[in-house]
């Protein structure tokens, strides 16, 4: 019996010494970020775990030579993971910006209806000088017609007084002046 102990205490250890032996190191280096992502309304927060690992297997084969040559195996690993994500919403700036805008549209709205107005003035204006100086020159003609068949003895005032087409022509002309002149007062009022 002792004999069977022996012997089988030798074969085990020889079983264990003939097996190769290894040796592992890890280094693990473990990085913690907070990540701020802010765009217009929202701010997106990250925390995020970058976790960098380094594996060497310093293996030692048995071979049954006293000089043993270890081969090195170095191995890297690199691992993320999202620990936390939340995303806010500022819907208070929303708003403040949706009114703002709303406000800026009706001014410009508003804006450029008082610009059409002003040009549909100033094309008014424009036409009531127009067709006040047109009424002049008629008025000139009809006075200048007046004149040359005048009655003997009558004078150049008389005759454009008393032709009843010169007195039409300058009642057209003052109506035309005084439309002109209220148009252009209503562009200075604007």
């Amino acid at each position: 019996m002792k004999k069977i102990a022996i012997t089988l205490g030798a074969a085990l250890f020889t079983l264990l010494g003939v097996q190769a032996q290894n040796n592992t190191d890890v280094k693990k280096e473990t990085v913690t970020k907070k990540i701020v992502t802010t765009d217009d309304y929202k701010k997106t927060v990250k925390v995020v775990e970058e976790i960098d690992k380094e594996i060497d297997i310093l293996d030692v084969p048995e071979n049954g030579k006293e000089e043993l040559s270890p081969n090195k195996i170095s191995k890297k690993m690199d691992e993320v993971n999202v620990l936390t994500d939340e995303t806010v919403v500022d819907t208070k700036k929303q708003m403040m910006d949706a009114n703002a805008k709303s406000k800026t549209e009706a001014r410009l709205k508003k804006e450029l209806e008082m610009s059409k107005q002003m040009q549909a003035n100033k094309e008014q204006m424009k036409k009531a000088k127009y067709e006040a100086s047109q009424k002049l020159l008629e008025l000139e003609r009809l006075e200048r017609k007046a004149v040359l068949t005048k009655k003997i003895g009558q004078s150049a005032d008389e005759a454009k007084m008393q032709s009843p087409e010169v007195q039409q022509a300058r009642k057209e002309y003052e109506a035309a002046l005084e439309k002109a002149n209220k148009a252009e007062l209503g562009m200075k009022k604007m």
